[in-house]
C-alpha cells in the first residue's frame, strides 16, 4: 500500500511546486532601462546593473540598455557600476507585481577604479572599451581639485598638472592648451558656452576661475580634436559638469581658507525622485586684508552662489535646472605707491534648463536652453594728474537653445544629430591715456550682436569589437560675418592589442572673432573697426595617441599632435590694429604620461608627464615665423601623494618649463625724450628666451571625524623654494634718454591653511 501511494505523493508534491512556481513568475515583475554618460548624456555599454542584496543582475548592451527578469514585487536600490566611472546606486525602485520597471541610470566618470576586482594571468582590461570619443581626453576628478599641492582649490589651477597646458602666469587662470590662446578654447559649464571662465580677470588677470570645487562632478579636457557636436572654437573643449544634489539624504558642508570661504546644501526632493543643491563661496583675503588697512580700501573681491535642482518626471522624462550668480569687485582710493585709484564692479548670470526624454530603447534626446551675462566695469584714475584715466566697460549676453538626439537602430551602430542656435550681444568700450607709453590701443568701441546657428550629423560604427569608428559633418553659420563653414572630423579607436590601445582623429574647425579676439591674443586686435570685413578664422588638427594599461591603477599613454591654423587675425600695419585674415599659425608636440592612481586602500599614487612642443605664427605667406609669447618647448610636471597613516596624507608637485619668449631691447635712439617709447630699438620679436620655470608645491593633510561630524584641515605651501620665476621684463625710458628694465615675478613662497566641516 505505500508502494502504491508513494508515485501519486510524488506527483502531487511536484504540481504543487510547479503550480507555486507559475505563480510566482506571474507575480514577477522586470526591470528595464538605460545606463548613460551623465556628461554627455552617451550610452555607457557593458556596464553591470543588479539590485543589490538579491543576486538578480544584467549587463548593459552596446546601447546601454539592461534588463533584469524575475524580480519580485518589492522596493530594491539599483546599483550601476562600470570600470572608469564612479558606483551609481539607484535608491527606491519600486517593482509591483507582473509589471515594467523602467529607470534611467546616469553614472559619473571617475578614474579608472579596479580595487575590488579579481585580476587573473589572462585578463583583458575593460578600460579600452570606452566610446571613441573618450579617447584622447583628459579627466579630472573632484577629490584632485581640492587636495593638488598648489591648486589653491582651484580647478582651472589643477589643470596645469595635465601635458600640453601651459600657464604663461601662475598669478591666474589662463590656460594655454597644445599652442593655443585662451580665446581659441570652448569652455562649457553645465552646457553652456562661457566666454570668461575667470574672474577678477581686469584686477588680477584672471586669478580665480568660476568652477566650484564642492560641487564640480567632472573636468573632461578635450586637447584636441573633439567632435562636431561643438565648434566655433579652434582649440580645445574643456566641459565642466557640476553634481546634482544627494537623493538620500539631507547634507551640510563648510570650509574655509585665506583665499574662500564656501558653503554647500543638499537634499532629495519629491521623496527621491529629484534633489536640490545650494552652493556659495567668497573671497576671504579681502576681509582679513580690508581688517587691518587703514586706506580706504576695499580690496578685490569675489563671490559666487550656485542652485541645482533635478526631477524624474517619470521613468522616461528627467527636468533639470541650474542657476549661478556671480560677482566681483574692489575699491582702492589712492594707492600710494602707484599714485592712482583702482575701481572696479562686475556680476554675471548663468541659467539653463534640460529636459532628458527616452522615447524608446532606440530614441532619446536632450533638450537644452541657456543663459549668460557677464558685465564688468573698470575704472582707473592717476591721482597725481587727473587727466589720465583708463576705463574698461564690457557687457556679454548669450541666449542659447540645443537639441541633441541619439538613434541606435543596431548594436553595433549610432547616429547622433543635432542643433543649436544663440543669440549674442557684445558691448565693449575701452579707452586708455596714460602718463607713460602703454603698447595698447588707445580707444576700442565694439558693439555688434548676431545670431550663431549650427547643426551636426555623426555616425558611430563598430566594426568588430576591437575597431570603433566616429565620423561626423558641422555647419556653423555668424549672421554678424555672414558667412558659413562646413566642418568634417573623424576618429578611429583600434583595442587588437588589449591591453594597449590606439587612436587616431583628423579633423577641421573654424572660428568666428568675439569679444576674446580682441584681449586675449597677446597684442591688440581691434576688430570693431573693420567687422564687415572679417572671416572666421580656420584650423585642423592630427592626432596619433596610444595607451597602455600597465597595471590595473598605472597607464602609460602617448600622443602625437599637428595643428595648422590659417586666416588668423593679424595686424600686418604697423600704424594701425585692425586685423586681417592674411595669418598663419602652427602648433605641434607630443606628449608623454605615466600615472598610478591611487585607490582609497593604496599608500601612494604618482604622476609624470613630459611635453616636447612648438608654436608659431606669421603674418603671411611671405612673413618669418615667430613664437607665441606662450610658447615653451620643454614641460615636464610631476607629483606624488601618499598617505602617511588613516589621518594624515602629504602631496608635492614639481612643475619645470623651459623660457618663454620676449622681444629684446637694444637701445634707445640719441636725443630722446623721456616717454618717447617709440624711440626704443627692439631686435627681432620674441627671438631671445626668459630664463627656465620651477616651482615646488607641498600640501600635508589631516581628515577625521568628532562627535558623529567629519571634519579635515590641510597646510598647503606654494613654491616651497621661493623661487623668483620671471614673469616679464619692463622696460621704462628716463630722462635723458635712459633705459631702465623693471623685472616683474610670477608667485612667491606663499603658505595657506584651509579646514572644511561635514555635518
Amino acid at each position: 500500500m505505500f508502494g502504491l501511494l508513494k508515485k501519486p505523493l510524488v506527483m502531487t508534491l511536484l504540481s504543487a511546486w510547479l503550480l507555486a512556481a507559475v505563480c510566482v513568475w506571474a507575480a514577477e515583475g522586470k526591470v528595464v532601462g538605460f545606463v548613460v554618460d551623465s556628461l554627455t548624456g552617451e550610452p555607457v555599454t557593458k556596464a553591470n546593473v543588479y539590485l543589490a542584496k538579491t543576486g538578480l543582475g544584467t549587463v548593459a548592451d552596446e546601447r546601454g540598455y539592461f534588463k533584469i527578469d524575475r524580480v519580485p514585487e518589492g522596493n530594491y536600490v539599483l546599483v550601476a557600476a562600470r570600470v572608469g566611472y564612479r558606483k551609481m546606486l539607484v535608491q527606491n525602485v519600486r517593482v509591483a507585481s507582473a509589471a515594467v520597471r523602467s529607470v534611467r541610470v546616469q553614472i559619473n566618470r571617475a578614474p579608472i577604479q579596479m580595487g575590488d576586482l579579481q585580476v587573473t594571468a589572462r585578463r583583458t582590461p575593460p578600460n579600452f572599451e570606452y566610446q571613441a570619443s573618450l579617447a584622447g581626453h583628459e579627466m579630472i576628478q573632484p577629490r584632485l581639485i581640492l587636495h593638488r599641492s598648489g591648486a589653491m582649490e582651484d580647478a582651472y589651477r589643477s589643470l596645469k598638472a595635465l601635458p600640453g597646458v601651459v600657464n604663461r602666469n601662475d598669478m591666474n587662470t589662463q590656460l594655454y592648451i597644445r599652442g593655443s590662446s585662451p580665446d581659441q578654447n570652448l569652455i562649457l559649464y553645465d552646457g553652456i558656452e562661457v566666454t570668461n571662465p575667470n574672474r577678477l580677470m581686469v584686477m588680477m588677470g584672471g586669478g580665480i576661475s568660476l568652477v566650484n570645487p564642492d560641487i564640480v562632478q567632472t573636468l573632461d579636457l578635450a586637447p584636441a580634436g573633439f567632435e562636431v557636436d561643438h565648434g566655433n572654437k579652434m582649440s580645445a573643449l574643456l566641459q565642466i559638469g557640476n553634481r546634482e544634489g544627494s537623493r538620500e539624504q539631507t547634507k551640510f558642508n563648510a570650509s574655509a581658507n585665506f583665499l574662500f570661504a564656501r558653503m554647500v546644501a543638499e537634499g532629495p526632493l519629491a521623496k527621491g525622485s529629484g534633489s536640490w543643491l545650494v552652493a556659495a563661496r567668497r573671497s576671504f583675503y579681502d576681509v582679513l586684508a580690508n581688517s587691518i588697512t587703514e586706506n580706504r580700501y576695499v580690496f578685490p573681491f569675489y563671490y559666487d552662489v550656485h542652485a541645482k535642482i533635478a526631477y524624474d518626471i517619470s521613468s522616461q522624462y528627467k527636468l533639470s535646472a541650474f542657476y549661478t550668480h556671480l560677482g566681483e569687485g574692489a575699491k582702492m582710493i589712492n594707492v600710494e605707491d602707484e599714485q592712482l585709484d583702482l575701481l572696479n564692479s562686475g556680476r554675471g548670470e548663468i541659467a539653463g534648463v534640460r529636459l532628458t526624454s527616452v522615447f524608446s530603447p532606440k530614441w532619446m534626446n536632450h533638450l537644452f536652453a541657456g543663459l549668460y551675462l557677464d558685465r564688468n566695469r573698470v575704472h582707473i584714475r592717476d591721482t597725481y594728474f587727473y587727466r589720465y584715466q583708463v576705463y574698461l566697460n564690457y557687457e556679454l549676453e548669450r541666449w542659447s537653445l540645443r537639441s541633441d538626439t541619439y538613434y541606435y537602430p543596431h548594436p553595433w551602430l549610432q547616429f547622433k544629430f543635432g542643433a543649436e542656435a544663440d543669440q549674442h550681444n557684445t558691448d565693449l568700450l575701452w579707452s586708455i591715456d596714460w602718463r607713460n607709453a602703454i603698447d595698447l590701443p588707445s580707444d576700442i568701441t565694439f558693439d555688434a550682436g548676431g545670431w550663431h546657428e549650427a547643426g551636426y550629423a555623426e555616425a558611430r560604427i563598430k566594426a568588430k569589437k576591437s575597431i570603433e569608428w566616429v565620423g561626423g559633418v558641422r555647419y556653423d553659420h555668424s549672421t554678424l560675418y555672414r558667412e558659413g563653414h562646413v566642418n568634417p572630423r573623424v576618429k578611429v579607436l583600434f583595442t587588437e592589442f588589449s591591453p594597449v590601445s590606439f587612436w587616431c582623429s583628423y579633423g577641421r574647425y573654424s572660428q568666428f572673432p568675439d569679444f576674446l579676439t580682441i584681449i586675449s591674443r597677446g597684442e591688440p586686435l581691434d576688430i570693431s573697426q573693420n567687422t564687415s570685413e572679417l572671416a572666421a578664422e580656420h584650423a585642423t588638427h592630427a592626432i596619433v595617441g596610444g595607451q597602455w594599461l600597465v597595471t590595473p591603477q598605472t597607464q602609460f599613454k602617448c600622443e602625437l599632435y599637428h595643428k595648422r591654423f590659417t586666416d588668423l587675425l593679424v595686424h600686418t600695419d604697423a600704424f594701425s590694429i585692425a586685423p586681417v585674415n592674411e595669418g598663419l599659425g602652427l602648433a605641434k608636440g607630443v606628449e608623454v604620461s605615466l600615472q598610478k592612481l591611487r585607490q582609497p586602500q593604496d599608500r601612494w599614487g604618482g604622476w609624470l608627464n613630459y611635453t616636447l612642443a612648438e608654436t608659431q605664427y606669421r603674418n603671411s605667406a611671405q612673413d618669418p615665423w615667430i613664437y607665441y609669447e606662450y610658447d615653451q618647448t620643454h614641460q615636464w610636471n610631476m607629483g606624488v601623494e601618499m598617505r602617511l597613516n588613516r589621518r594624515w596624507s602629504v602631496e608635492g608637485a614639481w612643475y619645470y618649463g623651459s623660457g618663454f619668449p620676449y622681444t629684446p631691447v637694444l637701445g634707445v635712439q640719441p636725443e630722446t625724450s623721456e616717454y618717447d617709447f617709440n624711440a626704443v630699438i627692439k631686435g627681432e620679436k620674441n627671438s631671445k628666451r626668459y630664463p627656465p620655470y620651477s616651482r615646488l608645491d607641498l600640501r600635508l593633510s589631516y581628515e577625521s571625524t568628532l562627535g558623529g561630524f567629519g571634519y579635515s584641515a590641510y597646510l598647503d605651501v606654494v613654491n616651497v623654494l621661493n623661487r623668483k620665476n620671471i614673469y616679464m621684463y619692463d622696460w621704462r625710458l628716463r630722462s635723458g634718454g635712459r633705459l631702465t628694465r623693471n623685472v616683474y615675478y610670477m608667485l612667491p613662497l606663499l603658505p595657506s591653511l584651509g579646514m572644511s566641516i561635514r555635518l
